[in-house]
């Protein structure tokens, strides 16, 4: 179908190629998963146009699918991960606590990474902004909304 295209946009400047010429290079490109069809269609007397041509190459590709089964996407990895990972000695003997007894600290809503105040995030602090600007050589001009 490709093949087809390419040949279409070449007609309007006089180099489109020859049918049966479409169909060779249709037929070359094939991969080799299809070397019995093209055995089979080099030996007929008759010669495809590409309609016909697409069409078989069509049908042929479902046989394949059903032959094969289809296909599946097989993702192996070969890194093995030990299932107890210690760090010291003394932390196979610890276990965790139960959760209920860890300090549990509410998530803060709209607090500053950078200075800890409410209101604001780490992106829109004046300080962290100043501070960046500062490191690139850049002014920092406060009225910059305002103008």
């Amino acid at each position: 179908m490709g093949m087809c295209a390419l040949n279409s946009k070449l007609k309007p400047m006089n180099l489109d190629l020859k049918e049966e010429f479409m169909v060779h290079l249709v037929f070359a490109s094939l991969p080799k998963e299809f070397a019995t069809f093209v055995v089979n269609y080099n030996s007929q007397p008759e010669k495809w146009n590409m309609k016909k041509a697409i069409g078989m190459c069509a049908q042929e590709e479902d046989r394949l699918k059903k032959q094969n089964g289809g296909s599946i996407n097989f993702v192996h990895n070969n890194k093995k991960r030990p299932f107890h990972v210690a760090s010291s000695p003394r932390s196979k003997d610890k276990a965790p606590m139960p959760q209920k007894y860890q300090q549990q600290r509410p998530p803060a809503q709209d607090e500053c990474f950078h200075c800890h105040d409410k209101g604001h995030r780490k992106a829109d602090c004046p300080g962290y902004l100043m501070m960046i600007m500062a490191k690139n050589g850049i002014p920092f001009d406060k009225d910059y909304a305002k103008k």
